[in-house]
């Protein structure tokens, strides 16, 4: 009897703990998708509440058809330039030649901050504007960016914001999840401390970080930009920038025709754009007419999706929302180019293995920004205006410069064995900006030394301290100095 009851009990502990388990799994599934459904939702295209000028608008500029009906503020200066650039072979594999890669610099793209982010928000943000100041209490509304504490579209709001007619006091930066420490994302948090912006450093308190979200998200009133900007609203400004370089390509001949497009690849919302937009220039005529041969190779920069996201699931992804930009568009009027989405889909090429931990300066990467550093710009003249390499960060462009060299070593060793093999064209997408921005240096040093001791422990990590300060960062509350790099790229020399 005593042995049918052990039996019986511990069969009913597994029982409870087996049901107690995929109930658990259940509400989380479904709590996850609530929250992803929230994101990516919480800001849709708008119409304009006024009357503005869309002349510099790239999107109408193209798309006339649009013209007064999507809600759009100028954040950028257009079109980007494509600069020429050269990296020496004996660096990457051959030392008889060089490479030539053409770079689209969308890093210039505002002298405030530039790079991707910025034709992300150039809809977002109006969006959420126009969303937020129509709901029923919009005094109490808030707009919300997420992300790690390196975020580069944490800092292009706010940098940004104010441009679109949003007030410090109207947006708010939740720093969440986990991300390696470098001088790059520690220049981020840096940037973002001093403006007077709520920032909650929630990374480093996972209860604080999971309770702000749930509220934020369960907001009547808030607004929350998706995490890279991943959504229909973020996605249309990078339609935009391929429309403008088929123009630079196919109508002004600044390079020819590229074989492959190489960007690295957070959320997908640029890599969104690039195949959306490819398939709008297709129906509109302005290029990419022959995909044959052609590559976009996008490089996943975080761990977690680089590890347990195949290709296909990357790719479903990009499609699902690369379908709703296309339906938004012809609702508004612009051409469908639903039907040429998936030939463009077909061109794009998961580039995985160089991750590494989200944030990380990882060897190849650090090559890659070494190699780039000592490449040149043939044709930069005494009277063009100065041209400067790209910056490749830790966290996002130094991992796709990582893969685009190997791609020219895996081409140099084909060469070698088949002499005659053409030399492909290749455009670097340039996602992170060339300047980092700041406002007021006292407000900076006076919120680093408010913040929790993990974070600022963190920032010390980066580098972005004086030698002798580094090993005090967070541990107790002294105003430490920024180092000269640190104080260079900030602008605060």
């Amino acid at each position: 009897g005593h042995w049918l009851y052990s039996r019986y009990s511990l069969l009913s502990i597994f029982k409870l703990l087996a049901f107690s388990s995929a109930l658990f799994v259940l509400v989380g599934g479904l709590v996850g998708f609530a929250a992803v459904k929230k994101l990516y939702y919480s800001v849709q295209v708008q119409s304009p509440t006024s009357e503005r000028d869309d002349s510099a608008c790239t999107l109408v500029k193209y798309v006339p058809a649009l013209a007064g009906k999507l809600a759009w503020s100028p954040l950028g200066t257009y079109p980007t330039p494509i600069h020429e650039f050269e990296i020496s072979s004996s660096l990457v594999a051959h030392p008889q030649k060089s490479h030539k890669v053409y770079l689209k610099r969308e890093d210039l793209a505002s002298s405030v901050y530039g790079g991707n982010k910025v034709r992300t928000l150039e809809f977002q943000l109006p969006a959420a504007r126009v969303a937020m100041h129509s709901a029923t209490a919009p005094e109490k509304a808030r707009v919300w960016v997420m992300g790690g504490p390196g975020s580069n579209q944490t800092v292009a709001v706010t940098s940004l914001a104010s441009q679109v007619g949003l007030s410090d006091e109207e947006i708010g930066v939740m720093w969440v999840g986990s991300e390696s420490a470098s001088f790059d994302n520690s220049l981020n948090v840096l940037s973002i401390l001093s403006y007077p912006t709520l920032a909650a450093p929630l990374w480093v308190s996972p209860l604080q970080q999971v309770w702000k979200m749930t509220k934020v998200l369960t907001s009547a009133v808030d607004k929350v930009l998706p995490p890279g900007g991943m959504n229909v609203a973020g996605v249309l400004g990078h339609v935009g920038a391929v429309l403008e370089l088929a123009d630079q390509i196919f109508q002004k001949h600044m390079m020819p025709a590229p074989n492959c497009i190489f960007l690295p690849m957070g959320s997908g919302c640029t890599t969104t754009g690039l195949v959306t937009g490819i398939a709008m220039a297709r129906v509109l005529g302005l290029g990419f007419s022959s995909l044959q041969s052609f590559k976009i190779h996008a490089t996943p920069i975080h761990h977690l999706s680089d590890t347990f996201l195949g290709s296909v699931i990357f790719k479903k992804i990009i499609s699902k929302v690369a379908r709703d930009t296309a339906r938004t568009l012809a609702k508004f009027g612009a051409p469908d180019c639903t039907q040429e989405l998936e030939k463009v889909l077909d061109c794009l090429v998961i580039v995985r293995g160089y991750a590494d931990h989200y944030g990380k300066m990882t060897k190849q990467g650090q090559s890659a920004k070494d190699i780039f550093q000592a490449g040149s710009f043939p044709t930069h003249t005494s009277s063009s205006p100065a041209r400067s390499v790209p910056w490749l960060c830790s966290t996002f462009t130094s991992k796709s410069g990582a893969a685009l060299l190997d791609f020219f070593r895996a081409h140099d060793q084909v060469a070698e064995a088949s002499p005659g093999t053409p030399e492909p064209v290749v455009l670097f997408w340039c996602t992170k900006s060339h300047t980092q921005p700041s406002q007021k240096l006292d407000r900076m040093m006076k919120r680093e030394v408010e913040l929790p001791r993990k974070a600022r422990s963190w920032l010390a990590r980066g580098g972005v301290f004086q030698e002798a300060n580094n090993r005090l960062a967070g541990m107790r509350a002294i105003r430490n100095n920024l180092n000269e790099k640190a104080l260079a790229c900030l602008n605060l020399e």
